[in-house]
C-alpha cells in the first residue's frame, strides 16, 4: 500500500500567514513547521496553489510586493514540500461543471488528482469533499502523527 500524500491547499498558507492567533492558524503553523523540521517526503502543493496564496495576500489583505515576494520564496525554500506543476483544465472543467464548485477548486483538485489516488487533500475548503476527495484538516493529521 503506498503511503499517504497530502497535498497543501491555499488555505493553509493563508491561515498560517495571515489568520493571527486563531485556533485554525495555529494548527497549520504547527503542521507546516512539522512538514519542514521532519523528515517528510510526502507534502506537495502546486504553482496554482502559490499563485492563489499570492492573489490572496494582495488583493484580500493588501501584503506590500516584497512581503509576498518573501512569503513565496519561504513556500518554495520550504524543506520536504514538493510543488507539483500538472494541471488537467479539461478534468477540472468537468469537475466545475460536474459539482457545481468553484473553478479554482476544481483546478487544485486535478493537480491532486493527477497526483495518484494515495493523495489528500489538506484544507478548510469544503469543495473537495462534494467532489469525492478525501480532505483532512490539519488539526486531524496533527493528532495522527
Amino acid at each position: 500500500m503506498k503511503k499517504t500524500t497530502y497535498f497543501l491547499d491555499t488555505t493553509i498558507f493563508l491561515e498560517a500567514l495571515v489568520s493571527g492567533t486563531s485556533r485554525k492558524a495555529h494548527d497549520c503553523t504547527c503542521l507546516l513547521k512539522q512538514i519542514r523540521d521532519t523528515e517528510w517526503h510526502d507534502a506537495w502543493t502546486s504553482s496554482l496553489v502559490i499563485a492563489q496564496t499570492e492573489l490572496v495576500c494582495q488583493e484580500v489583505y493588501g501584503l506590500h510586493r516584497k512581503d509576498i515576494d518573501d512569503i513565496i520564496r519561504g513556500i518554495l525554500g520550504m524543506r520536504n514540500l514538493r510543488i507539483l506543476q500538472k494541471v488537467d483544465i479539461r478534468m477540472a472543467l468537468d469537475l466545475y461543471e460536474k459539482h457545481k464548485v468553484k473553478f479554482t477548486s476544481a483546478l487544485v483538485a486535478s493537480n491532486a488528482i493527477l497526483a495518484g489516488d494515495h493523495v489528500c487533500i489538506v484544507s478548510y475548503d469544503k469543495d473537495f469533499d462534494t467532489m469525492g476527495l478525501k480532505r483532512l484538516e490539519p488539526k486531524e493529521i496533527l493528532a495522527s502523527k
